[in-house]
């Protein structure tokens, strides 16, 4: 499921397999065999180049080169460039000055000034990249205003966390060979790659642990209802909304509505049943039911193990973070943990908890208010079965400190540590489970910044493992769908009470494909 996605280090290996590969098959030298990519590599890249220009012919493009294999890939499309029509001015990333391979004689520096290309292709550095990177003279002042295509990655970003190492070209376009790059989606790379296409030139991807979501996956694994289908086959309980958060509670319930759950309880430990109904703040269909102030969780671990009608539940939107709180998670997840002690991901995503291998509660997600009164308990009990959505501050909450530039790395140190399925919000939603696999989100944008959105993820959460799917791909597939419904938004002042809304538009479009 997903696009590949390899460190620049896994890439290192991907490569000195694929050139092994064609030394065995053509009996050639390793020198053969390496030019043999770069020329795919080119070709790839040319072709990617002229559908920018529109055509070649009488074009003017400026190729920035270094002195390694991706220079050698801007080399090898230039030259087809030329042959196209176009005329071609390298220049020199190290010393600023044109390349002697240029085919235009035209005074490198002065026409960057004078903007006079109608194309760039930035093929200096790739994802390899680990020092400052300066921009040659004249280059800087063109960021952003001259279309640009990168080769691999834009020469300074960082291969693995996507920040800037000195100075960096803005790409309307990076073209990357085989698999995506951790750092064209994470940090300031998701925004300086512009669009991303991957080209295929023979490279063997499959050994990726990471792969980034897409609309195609979404359309692909969003559970079905069947024509049979009653309430109780995707039913899903929440617990948070304490006095003065409710309304993170009302946003979680809409959502699960939305995605697809057809029954939702919600509970307010100490709130007595109805009284948020009676405020208006919850949806109409959602059904209110009363927990104890104090010890909530005994009675809920007691129905939750009588009944097999909720298949999971979220705990946290708008949960205060007391002791209390603490002690009756606590409660719930020993209590969960030796329910489920292994990883239900291999379930057949049954909707019908009569005829289920694995009857009652599937998945516990544990959301908002939960992640903080977690902290002061750091011994927690969890399995591949409990989802945790943490923000960088909650993160902190959970470790001690905020994740750092390498987000991927991150979360799944702390899904590998916990055991559990980790959701590391952000500008890119990572999702890592304890076994190192791990799912990206690029689909959302700036307009989720804002109170409540991360309620509303968690009801989605809820309600795609209430209809059957596990743990890690119900985080990754809810992440995507929350995104796609923000595109769906105003562009400016979205709210999160927009989104349950939006939800079912885009939950409705991906299964009629």
């Amino acid at each position: 499921m997903g696009v590949a996605v390899v460190t620049p280090e896994e890439m290192a290996d991907i490569d000195q397999a694929a050139l092994a590969g064609l030394q065995a098959q053509h009996n050639c030298s390793a020198e053969q065999a390496l030019a043999s990519l770069i020329e795919r590599a080119g070709e790839a890249t040319a072709k990617v180049a002229s559908q920018m220009l529109g055509h070649c012919y009488g074009k003017r493009v400026l190729v920035l080169v270094g002195k390694g294999n991706n220079g050698n890939d801007g080399r090898s499309a230039a030259r087809r460039l030329g042959q196209w029509g176009a005329q071609v001015v390298f220049v020199d990333a190290v010393t600023g000055g044109k390349d002697k391979a240029s085919t235009s004689q035209a005074d490198t520096t002065t026409q960057a000034g004078k903007l006079d290309f109608d194309l760039i292709v930035d093929a200096a550095y790739g994802t390899g990249l680990s020092r400052p990177h300066v921009l040659p003279p004249g280059l800087a002042d063109l960021s952003g205003h001259l279309p640009t295509l990168a080769v691999d990655i834009p020469s300074g970003v960082h291969g693995v966390t996507g920040e800037v190492l000195g100075e960096a070209l803005k790409a309307d376009v990076t073209i990357t060979f085989g698999a995506i790059k951790p750092g064209q989606l994470l940090g300031a790379g998701k925004e300086l790659c512009g669009e991303l296409k991957v080209a295929h030139i023979g490279l063997n991807v499959s050994s990726a642990k990471t792969h980034l979501l897409t609309a195609q996956d979404l359309a692909a694994s969003l559970p079905r209802r069947s024509p049979q289908a009653h309430k109780w086959n995707a039913a899903c309980w929440l617990v948070g909304g304490s006095p003065g958060m409710s309304g993170a509670l009302a946003l979680a319930a809409r959502a699960a509505y939305r995605a697809g759950a057809g029954y939702v309880r919600v509970s307010t430990p100490g709130v007595k049943a109805a009284m948020l109904g009676a405020q208006g703040l919850l949806p109409l269909e959602a059904v209110e039911s009363a927990l104890p102030e104090t010890q909530w969780a005994p009675p809920m671990k007691q129905e939750l193990s009588q009944s097999a009608r909720f298949h999971s539940a979220v705990v946290g939107p708008g949960l205060a973070p007391t002791k209390v709180a603490k002690d009756n998670l606590a409660v719930l997840l020993d209590w969960f943990v030796d329910k489920m002690p292994g990883d239900d991901s291999d379930n057949d995503a049954s909707n019908n908890p009569d005829d289920s291998p694995a009857k009652g509660l599937k998945t516990l997600i544990l959301d908002g208010g939960a992640l903080e009164a977690l902290s002061r308990n750091p011994a927690h009990r969890f399995n591949p079965n409990v989802v945790l959505t943490p923000h960088d501050k909650e993160y902190e909450y959970l470790t001690g400190q905020r994740p750092g530039k390498d987000r991927l790395e991150a979360c799944r140190k702390l899904a590998q540590d916990t055991s559990a399925v980790v959701l590391l919000k952000g500008a890119t939603t990572v999702v890592a489970h304890p076994n190192g696999q791990a799912l990206l989100n690029s689909a959302g944008d700036e307009r989720l910044a804002t109170a409540g959105t991360g309620d509303v993820l968690a009801g989605v959460i809820g309600a795609l493992t209430a209809q059957g799917l596990n743990a890690f791909a119900a985080a990754g597939l809810a992440a995507q769908l929350h995104g796609q419904a923000s595109q769906l938004g105003a562009t400016h002042g979205l709210v999160a009470g927009d989104l349950p809304d939006l939800l079912s538009q885009v939950y409705s479009r991906a299964v009629a494909v």
